[in-house]
């Protein structure tokens, strides 16, 4: 028997999201940094996802959710948009705040089998907290390394909100075989 794969494909409602360089982050910008983020690409995005019948979530406007109980599922990435969809990611250095707007059908996997498709054919929304930021050749944005040698990648996350608050992303997830 021959498995089947897909490439797999999530159809995102069009939303406008802001975020904030991680607070713990923002003392390390300096004008290299500043640099990048005045040309950014696409942000890593990972979108949870959840099937539980008692996830509790309240709407708190601008497509933003709080996160009350139950529990997030799995998460999917969100990569290179397709013909027709749309993506713009903007920062503004004076207010410190990050803007993306997009919409559209946006890769998810190049290579997906029947069940795992199955299972990702139910999502309804998906949910977003925090992004990893790219320069416009899709390298990740590093930090200078830390006392210790190491070197983090910059990150962002919902602006003026705490840990609890998700953006509610629709998507329709749709395949074609590989």
């Amino acid at each position: 028997m021959t498995d089947t794969y897909f490439s797999v494909y999530a159809d995102i409602s069009p939303i406008e999201m802001k975020f904030t360089i991680a607070s713990h982050h923002q003392s390390k910008i300096d004008t290299k940094i500043e640099k990048k983020l005045a040309n950014l690409g696409m942000p890593s995005i990972w979108l949870i996802y959840s099937d539980d019948k008692d996830l509790k979530i309240k709407s708190v406007g601008d497509g933003i959710i709080e996160y009350k109980g139950g529990s997030f599922g799995d998460t999917f990435p969100i990569s290179e948009g397709t013909v027709g969809s749309t993506f713009q990611c903007l920062y503004d250095n004076d207010k410190k705040i990050l803007k993306i707007s997009m919409g559209g059908k946006f890769l998810v996997w190049n290579s997906c089998d029947g069940d795992q498709l199955e299972i990702m054919k139910k999502i309804k929304y998906g949910y977003l907290r925090t992004i990893g930021l790219k320069s416009k050749d899709n390298k990740d944005i590093k930090l200078p390394k830390n006392e210790f040698g190491i070197t983090d990648r910059l990150t962002a996350s919902i602006f003026d909100h705490g840990d609890d608050f998700y953006y509610e992303i629709g998507v329709r997830i749709s395949a074609e075989k590989c």
